[in-house]
Parts: C-alpha cells; sequence; structure tokens
C-alpha cells in the first residue's frame, strides 16, 4: 500500500469517546474541550490504526467473544516483527502476553525484588515506573541523566557506579526514553550492560517505543538484549504494538524472557496475579498491525518527523525555551529553566499561561522525578492543523 493511502490529516473528534486524553483533560488540567482545549498529554496518537486492525477486529466481533487460546499465530507475528524490523531473533515460548507495559514491569519488580530492595531509575523518566518500584515495598535510587554535548540527555555512569550497592537489584532501562527522546547509542548500551553485569543487576528494558525512531537522521534502535547473550540471561524486554500502531486502549504487551530460570520466576508471579490470559482484542490487533502494519509504519514516521520539526522551530520564537533534539518518540520534552531565568516568571506561572492562555494540556515535568521540574512534555502526534493551531497558541501565550 503506498503512503498517499494513509490519512494522518483528518482531525478526529475524540470528545466522549471514554477518552483519556480529552475527556479527563479538564478534570486534570483544568482545560476544556468544549473551548476548544487541545490535549497534547498522553502519549496515544490523533491517528485510526492500520486499516487491517480494524477488519480484524470487526470480524472477531461478528463471532463469539470467549477465552483466548491457540496463541502460535500471535507469537509468531511478534517473532516476525522482531526479526524484520530490529533484526533480533525470539523464540515464541519466551514471550509473555501482558496487559499493557506498566502491569509487565510491575510483575518483573514482584517476582524478582524483594521489598526494601533497591531499584535504579535514569530520570526524568516514565513516572509509572516510580509507582511500580514504591507501590511493591522497594526504593528508587535516581541516576539523572545529564545533559552534554548537542544538548541531549546522556548516561551517568560514574554517579550510577556510586549509586550502586548491596541492596541494589535492578535497573529499569527506558529506550528509546520517554521523555528525552533519546535513542540510546549501542555502545551506551554496551557500557551499561557492563555495570549491570559487573554488579549482577537485572534489567528491565521498557522498548515500548523502539518502532518510532527517526530514519531521516540516521537514528536506529537497539535492542538491550541483543547486545550480547550474557547481558540477554538478564534482561527483561518489554515491548508492545500499541504505542506503534496506536492501540493503547487494548492494553496488551509482550514480556519477553530468554533465560529459562528468570522466565520460570516471570511465571510463577504472572500466574500468581491471576493475569496468564491476554485480552482477546489486543491480541487480534497486535497480530493484525505486526503482519500487514509495515507500510503504515513507514508512512506515519515522515509524517511524524514533520510535526516534530515544527514544534522545534516554534519553540525557537520564545527565547529561553528549549526543545530538546528529538530522535524518537512522538513526544517532545520542553525546557523552561532559561524562559524562566529570562522573564522573572516560576514554572507555576508557565504551567497557568500554557493551560489557561493558551487552552493546551501538557504533561508536567516533575511527575518524571528529580531532573523534570522545569520541564513539559508536548504529544505532537496529531493532524498538522491541530498541531499549528496548538503551537500558535503556545508562543502567542509565553512570547
Amino acid at each position: 500500500m503506498s503512503a498517499h493511502c494513509f490519512d494522518f490529516d483528518t482531525v478526529i473528534n475524540r470528545n466522549n469517546t471514554y477518552c483519556e486524553k480529552w475527556d479527563d483533560m479538564q478534570a486534570l488540567f483544568g482545560v476544556s474541550p468544549a473551548e476548544g482545549g487541545i490535549p497534547l498529554w498522553v502519549a496515544d496518537m490523533e491517528f485510526l490504526p492500520p486499516p487491517a486492525v480494524k477488519k480484524a477486529l470487526s470480524a472477531m466481533i461478528d463471532g463469539v467473544l470467549g477465552y483466548s487460546g491457540n496463541y502460535a499465530e500471535y507469537h509468531a507475528a511478534i517473532a516476525g516483527w522482531m526479526e524484520r524490523r530490529h533484526n533480533w531473533h525470539i523464540e515464541p515460548q519466551w514471550i509473555f502476553a501482558s496487559h499493557g507495559i506498566v502491569m509487565g514491569v510491575n510483575l518483573a519488580v514482584q517476582a524478582f525484588c524483594r521489598p526494601g530492595d533497591n531499584v535504579v531509575l535514569q530520570t526524568p523518566v516514565y513516572y509509572p515506573f516510580f509507582g511500580a518500584v514504591r507501590n511493591n515495598g522497594c526504593h528508587v535510587t535516581a541516576n539523572r541523566l545529564v545533559r552534554k554535548g548537542q544538548g541531549r540527555y546522556e548516561m551517568d555512569f560514574d554517579a550510577l557506579e556510586a549509586q550502586i550497592d548491596a541492596r541494589t537489584r535492578m535497573l529499569i532501562l527506558c529506550s528509546p526514553h520517554n521523555p528525552g527522546g533519546r535513542v540510546w547509542t549501542r555502545p551506551e548500551l554496551e557500557r551499561l550492560a557492563e555495570v549491570c553485569c559487573r554488579h549482577d543487576l537485572l534489567i528491565v528494558a521498557d522498548e515500548i517505543h523502539h518502532d518510532l525512531v527517526y530514519p531521516d537522521a540516521g537514528y536506529r534502535h537497539t535492542v538491550m538484549a541483543s547486545i550480547a547473550p550474557e547481558v540477554a540471561a538478564r534482561t527483561i524486554t518489554c515491548t508492545s504494538a500499541t504505542k506503534t500502531f496506536n492501540l493503547a486502549g487494548t492494553l496488551t504487551g509482550n514480556v519477553i524472557i530468554s533465560n529459562p530460570t528468570l522466565h520460570r520466576q516471570y511465571e510463577r508471579q504472572v500466574h500468581r496475579a491471576g493475569m496468564f490470559l491476554p485480552n482477546t482484542f489486543g491480541m487480534i490487533a497486535a497480530m493484525a498491525a505486526y503482519t500487514h502494519g509495515d507500510a503504515w509504519l513507514d508512512s506515519l514516521l515522515p509524517y511524524l518527523a514533520t510535526n516534530r520539526d515544527t514544534v522545534a522551530l516554534a519553540v525557537r520564537a520564545l527565547p529561553g525555551v528549549d526543545c530538546m533534539p528529538l530522535e524518537g518518540t512522538y513526544l517532545s520534552w520542553l525546557d523552561f529553566s532559561g524562559y524562566c531565568e529570562r522573564t522573572g516568571c516560576d514554572m507555576a506561572e508557565v504551567v497557568r499561561r500554557i493551560q489557561q492562555d493558551a487552552r493546551l494540556a501538557l504533561n508536567h515535568g516533575t511527575t518524571y522525578g528529580p531532573g523534570g521540574e522545569s520541564g513539559m512534555r508536548l504529544n505532537f502526534a496529531c493532524a498538522k492543523s491541530q498541531l499549528s493551531e496548538a503551537l500558535q497558541r503556545f508562543v502567542k501565550a509565553l512570547a
């Protein structure tokens, strides 16, 4: 299917569709859809999924909606995608179906950590990780990312070495990074893997954004477990079709564990939690997307790249607002520290101007932990016309 067959320009009305992004915006941000508010927060897209997904789900609902079973084709679709798109060979028996990646990460903490253990998060980072650690009786070790060179985040390995102690059991890796948009290079991941191997840390690799990487600048995602056999032996890899193909509401992900011992431990926790059957709708949707979604994704990425560049250009009109160079994801990470210093206002005033004056909802940086205090995350995965309107308001409110 050619690129022009996919429509990313139509604005879809999602109000009153049981949609967190639109229907919860006023309660959380004071931004009303009825008054023209635009949500740029929750990480789902304003696009219809690939046509093959709709076709598969339509066929499904014409039948009996019973328990799922016979997962061979589903596992083959996942394995085929990983081999085709990421040059990573996996065996079907390594795969667990998870009710979303957050559930998968929580189960990993429960399976492999004990209350009182320390878990490393490289902050600022996707905020549900904090709950996955703390709600299971463990402690967060915040290994803060640092900005160097080209203004992008880099890992602070010296600090990490100093922070690891006898109670440190696990590191949760966000790759590509959310909210910073980094696509970690292979040398960076190799160095991180060396540290984890030397200190006997398990690695939970959240790679849900792995397909949303911009090839126009030569970026390429490296699967952490593909670094070396000894790295794969201590890595729990979490992936999903939901972010790639805008299927987040199906709450279906993949947890991939090649180490037989770790696999059995995780399986025990899955059964203790009663989460051993996947959502049939999510399975069917993912299978269709992984099997027939390549052309759709190849058309989506240039569209997102244009939106990425549009955001960066608009932000340049605001002295002191810094848009971190984006290598992957559809989430721009904005730093207002220079803007606050230049204007004399604080982040509360920045938030007020964005939410009340511009009528926009962006994620607040404080939710991403240490290092996020002066940041906000902007989701640009929407129609160009919608993004243009939002950015005009954004610039006007802060100018």
